[in-house]
């Protein structure tokens, strides 16, 4: 039988699920309410849908760069600082007066997605006993299944009800309150002294060291990105409805 977390691990376990349901809620915003920030910022749809493509581009072109320069910090640091610029993006893009603003608040939560993904998985596996990392990264990653069944529907009932803004700056208000609670309930998780010196060529250990993970959102967004925004043409090709029967 595998013995119970600890209720102080599982709450930090929690709340690094909230930031990833945060994360992914936030790069889906866009996708459900189109109409209303096409409407209020007097833009085309297709120009809103750009948002993704734009944001599918940031990630990629930035994770590497941004993952180099931040290596060697200590890891709660390294989350702290990407959902506290979750936060600072979608509220920048709550008070965007243009379209130019809206992107740049998009491509701030662009810049950081990759590093906060490369690095949660191995937080979440630092934080708990050998023998109990899958059951760690597994409470972790439920918040990103979280966000596709409750957390795009819910932002975009706010938006379509109190505005697109509104969805917005509530996603930035809980971002703060997750970055506050992740730097109260994480340990420092400094970097293995090995990763500070680059001749050390990194080889695994059994230690406690934290490193990054980099190979789950590096590679894919565009594709990602393509099927979330444009879900008729994806279906219409797996599944070969009548198009006039896909909305």
């Amino acid at each position: 039988m595998t013995a119970r977390l600890p209720k102080a691990t599982t709450l930090r376990l929690m709340t690094l699920a909230g930031a990833a349901f945060a994360y992914v809620t936030a790069e889906m915003l866009p996708v459900g309410l189109l109409s209303e920030i096409s409407t209020d910022l007097d833009v085309t749809e297709g120009r809103v849908g750009l948002l993704l493509t734009f944001y599918a581009y940031g990630v990629a072109a930035l994770t590497l760069p941004l993952i180099g320069a931040v290596k060697t910090w200590p890891r709660r640091r390294v989350v702290v600082l990407t959902v506290a610029t979750l936060a600072v993006s979608q509220l920048v893009a709550a008070c965007a007066v243009n379209y130019p603003m809206l992107v740049i608040g998009r491509l701030l939560c662009a810049a950081t997605h990759g590093v906060f993904w490369a690095v949660v998985a191995p937080v979440a596996a630092t934080l708990v006993p050998r023998g109990q990392q899958g059951k760690a990264i597994a409470m972790v990653y439920a918040g990103t299944s979280l966000a596709f069944v409750l957390g795009g529907p819910l932002s975009s009932a706010i938006g379509q009800s109190w505005g697109w803004r509104t969805a917005s700056a509530a996603i930035g208000v809980v971002a703060v309150i997750i970055a506050f609670s992740l730097h109260r309930a994480l340990p420092e998780m400094p970097v293995d002294q090995r990763h500070r010196n680059k001749r050390d060529k990194p080889k695994p250990t059994p230690g406690r060291g934290v490193g990054f993970h980099t190979d789950h959102h590096v590679e894919p967004p565009t594709q990602e990105f393509d099927q979330i925004a444009r879900p008729a043409p994806h279906v219409e090709s797996t599944s070969g409805p009548d198009p006039a029967q896909i909305t």
